[in-house]
């Protein structure tokens, strides 16, 4: 094999990135804190100069995290050209840092795309500054318990149109996932109602989103970070993919055309409850003291929406996925369905507290496989001590979420999806409430609760109408596959064989519309 060839398989050229990260960081670190401390937290022991590399899945590093936990405990800090990243796979321990003293934790860590591509809007990509907590203030006005509840009957509604697309089309379910997740989030932000297919501006925000999560991905940044010129190459030339002004035109476009779509249609006493309208209404009242208002605004739903759609839509692929491998799993939750809501309506936000069952299959849809496996990296903002063990300001600190997760000793058979081991042996839902997944202190996601609830209202929907079985070929024998994993900062099952059929004899448009 060619050294040319052994480029570009996945893995080598992967593993290139994560070094080639590594070590722009690593430049960077040494800039800013040479001479200091380094972490005292043990390790893995480092290879000179190289660190843990060996052994280290670059495709999925959150399987050697787990492995090294059970040599090396908790919590430890491994090493990567001289960068230390402490890993972290214990929640109470990521709550002790993390929560208990989010004041030294709650930085960011630096990535070298993040400016010159446009991306500094996104609000996890902000450092612990004034500019984090004015976004964080508006995101969590309108996404707060409280608050969610007020988006619930559009949730609904658009559960019942992902419904009514996976029967029209079940093969394009993949599609139909992804229609609902941004609808949702564009209904919230902006309170544009989308068509129910192929809406226009859907698809268009849709394949920027695409491009922007391509551009912004480790691997660009490593490449960006290791070798700075090609941000300048052209778009027609090769390599033209990693221009950063296409990209920074990309994200004005990501954040500015659904407020054109606003602007158009706002009126001045408008009541409906957006982050969007608002925000707009509220800077409009108060624009000669805020000038930089509208900005704010408009970059705080640009953030949520990348952050909401991606994410909501690789967690019900999962669901997917876990149905077309566990039919018993899908009996259960049908007749409970059944029982509940009888056989002539579709489950509402008003059933939720009776059907625990649902709510636990949800709960382990997100243990099973969490589509952040290492959730965002933190960074400290000042030295710290944890057990006798000195953590220097700056450090990165990343949580395991995926070994969490597969703690043997918290989850027994924790590979298997096993809904009921949220609930008690008198059929109530345990404590467990996975919260974690959505991460930690002041970086929790502010929108884990309009996330939850679109989660719950497309699952429980879904179990009602359709059964996930496993694709048959020309003679009518199950295909058998083994799930496949794309690997990155988020992570969700790769194209598999499934079929999608009523669980009803008679169900057709007519009998869904029905219902």
């Amino acid at each position: 094999m060619s050294m040319l060839s052994i480029l570009r398989e996945p893995a080598y050229a992967t593993g290139i990135a994560v070094a080639s990260l590594t070590l722009a960081l690593l430049l960077v670190r040494r800039s800013r804190h040479s001479g200091r401390e380094r972490c005292t937290i043990p390790g893995p022991r480092p290879l000179p100069l190289l660190g843990n590399v060996w052994g280290l899945s670059v495709n999925a590093p959150w399987l050697s995290y787990k492995r090294w936990s059970q040599t090396y405990g908790k919590i430890f800090r491994t090493s990567l050209l001289g960068l230390d990243i402490v890993v972290v796979n214990d929640e109470e321990v990521a709550r002790e840092l993390l929560d208990r003293r989010s004041s030294k934790y709650s930085g960011r860590m630096w990535f070298p795309t993040t400016e010159p591509y446009g991306f500094g809007f996104v609000t996890t990509t902000i450092g612990y500054t004034d500019e984090w907590r004015a976004h964080r203030r508006v995101l969590h006005h309108h996404f707060r318990a409280e608050a969610a509840r007020d988006y619930r009957p559009m949730q609904i509604r658009k559960a019942h149109q992902l419904l009514a697309n996976i029967l029209e089309s079940p093969t394009d379910y993949k599609d139909h996932i992804q229609t609902f997740s941004t609808s949702i989030i564009m209904s919230a932000l902006y309170g544009y109602q989308a068509r129910p297919v192929r809406d226009p501006l859907v698809e268009k925000i849709n394949r920027t989103l695409d491009i922007l999560v391509q551009a912004g991905s480790p691997e660009k940044a490593a490449l960006v970070g290791f070798l700075p010129f090609v941000k300048y190459i052209p778009p027609c030339l090769p390599g033209g993919s990693l221009n950063a002004a296409s990209c920074r035109e990309s994200c004005s476009a990501f954040t500015d055309e659904p407020f054109h779509h606003l602007e158009e249609t706002i009126e001045p006493d408008s009541s409906v409850w957006t982050v969007g309208y608002q925000g707009v209404t509220d800077v409009m009242q108060s624009r000669s003291s805020n000038p930089g208002g509208l900005q704010l605004v408009q970059d705080v739903c640009g953030a949520a929406f990348a952050a909401g759609a991606e994410t909501t839509s690789s967690t019900l692929l999962v669901f997917v996925l876990a149905m077309v491998l566990n039919p018993d799993v899908q009996k259960r939750a049908y007749a409970d369905i059944t029982r509940t809501c009888g056989n002539d309506r579709l489950p509402t936000f008003e059933d939720r507290l009776s059907l625990p069952y649902i709510e636990a299959i949800v709960r382990e849809t997100l243990r099973w496989y969490p589509v952040a496996p290492l959730g965002i990296p933190h960074s400290t903002t000042d030295d710290d001590i944890y057990e006798d063990h000195f953590i220097p300001k700056g450090t990165t600190v990343m949580v395991n979420v995926w070994g969490i997760c597969r703690d043997d000793t918290r989850f027994r058979r924790p590979s298997d999806f096993v809904p009921e081991r949220f609930l008690r042996n008198d059929g109530t839902l345990n404590d467990d409430t996975m919260d974690f997944v959505f991460g930690f202190g002041r970086r929790i996601c502010p929108g884990k609760h309009l996330a939850g609830a679109s989660l719950w209202a497309a699952i429980a929907s879904m179990l009602t109408i359709f059964r996930f079985e496993k694709a048959k070929d020309a003679n009518g024998v199950e295909i058998d596959f083994v799930p496949e994993w794309s690997s990155g900062s988020t992570s969700y099952p790769k194209p598999f064989p499934c079929s999608i059929l009523p669980s009803s004899t008679g169900m057709n448009m007519s009998r869904l519309v029905q219902l």
